[in-house]
């Protein structure tokens, strides 16, 4: 049975306090406390520090968080980092007297006790954001409920992590999903000339692209797209290799394969009968996107690309998402889309084969496009939902009493429902 929370935090602090050396509080009529959660992405963190900036320009933000580098992020003048002291109470307390923050932000799914409680019994509320609980890991938190209640505003990737939340006790009426914490990247450019003379050459004929592809997943997407001829006997394949330089030898053994096969970099376009095209030249993956209605996303099955690709690329031009379970390469991308229902996912190399088959139906494809393209377009609005619920808390507007409001004042649901 678990100790009292007050017996945990008094133990958790024995031996520890140690004089925690101040931050220099720049002269800002405001203070904002952020803190990191050990998973937290670098450049998720940014995106906040910007942000805050932009839309609160008068407030100093102290930033702290576990192995915490100073070189991680680019900080504005009034801005720094502090030493980690989350977890002790009498550091905490010190902290708290010597910022006297107006608002903490605490970013990723962590909850320290320590700073918790003595925020909440210094009335400084506290914003928990960008939470993504997964559905096959639940957390060991003895004390989660005693400490989600003394949170104002919840806002999480997605609604299983926000009814995780509710079920570890967290209170219904100040949680919301808002999407992932993020801004899409500009999607990649193309000539719109090009495109739509390739467009032309091709007609009616399906395509699909096979990006980064390592030599150790070769065979595998050959025979994906032998098994998917059957389907349609037309189709091309746009294969880019992972290393550009590999692509005369890979032109060379295509053929003597037996395959019809032209390279962007030596003939330039593909033509009617072409089966493969080698699409060796990284700068057009952005026509590549707009062209094929399916990407695989190349290493995805073995881990062994040097140069993957991000799967927000093909997501934001309207080409739905064919993977393997390696994806930790850009594993904040991916477990956006898998929230969203936005890609085709494998376990194992052999059934490459059906589900591109099965993706050849363009319903389907659409499908997952439209979904992964919503996904990704989503981190601006739930960069805005954040920033709206820090400003309501700085400006100290009234809570939504729970008769009022299922969600905080801030979220617009509509709005949400609607893209």
């Amino acid at each position: 049975m678990p100790v009292p929370l007050w017996l945990h935090l008094k133990l958790s602090g024995l031996g520890r306090h140690k004089q925690a050396p101040a931050p220099d509080l720049p002269d800002q009529p405001q203070r904002i406390w952020l803190h990191l959660s050990q998973e937290c992405p670098p450049q998720t963190a940014q995106l906040l520090v910007n942000a805050l900036q932009e839309s609160a320009p008068d407030a100093a933000i102290l930033i702290s968080g576990p192995q915490l580098d100073a070189d991680m992020l680019k900080l504005p003048d009034a801005a720094q980092i502090f030493a980690d002291i989350a977890d002790i109470v009498p550091d905490v307390r010190q902290a708290l007297g010597h910022i006297r923050p107006d608002l903490i932000v605490l970013l990723g799914f962590a909850l320290p006790a320590a700073l918790i409680t003595q925020a909440d019994l210094a009335h400084v509320p506290i914003v928990l954001a960008d939470v993504y609980l997964p559905d096959d890991q639940t957390p060991n938190m003895p004390y989660a409920s005693h400490l989600l209640q003394r949170i104002h505003t919840i806002l999480t990737r997605d609604p299983a992590s926000a009814q995780r939340l509710i079920g570890m006790g967290a209170v219904p009426n100040r949680i919301a999903s808002c999407g992932a914490l993020d801004l899409p990247a500009a999607p990649l450019g193309h000539l719109e000339s090009e495109r739509n003379a390739i467009g032309a050459l091709l007609r009616a004929r399906q395509l699909w692209l096979a990006a980064a592809v390592p030599e150790a997943e070769l065979d595998w997407v050959l025979q994906a797209h032998s098994h998917a001829l059957r389907h349609a006997h037309r189709l091309m394949l746009l294969l880019a290799p992972d290393k550009p330089g590999d692509a005369v030898a890979l032109y060379q053994r295509l053929a003597a394969q037996g395959w019809s096969v032209a390279r962007r970099s030596l003939e330039g376009e593909p033509d009617q009968h072409t089966q493969i095209f080698i699409a060796d030249d990284p700068d057009d993956f952005g026509l590549w996107y707009r062209l094929s209605p399916i990407t695989y996303m190349g290493g995805t099955l073995t881990g062994a690309a040097l140069h993957p690709r991000s799967p927000s690329e093909p997501a934001a031009l309207g080409s739905a998402i064919l993977h393997g379970p390696r994806t930790e390469a850009f594993a904040k991308q991916y477990q956006r889309l898998k929230a969203a229902r936005a890609t085709k996912r494998i376990v194992l190399a052999d059934a490459l084969g059906d589900a591109l088959a099965n993706l050849l139906d363009p319903d389907r494809a659409a499908l997952l496009a439209h979904n992964a393209w919503a996904a990704e377009t989503e981190g601006a609005g739930a960069l805005q939902t954040v920033m709206g619920a820090i400003s309501a808390l700085l400006r100290k507007d009234p809570p939504a009493t729970p008769e009022a409001s299922a969600t905080p004042p801030f979220f617009d649901t509509a709005k949400t429902r609607s893209g």
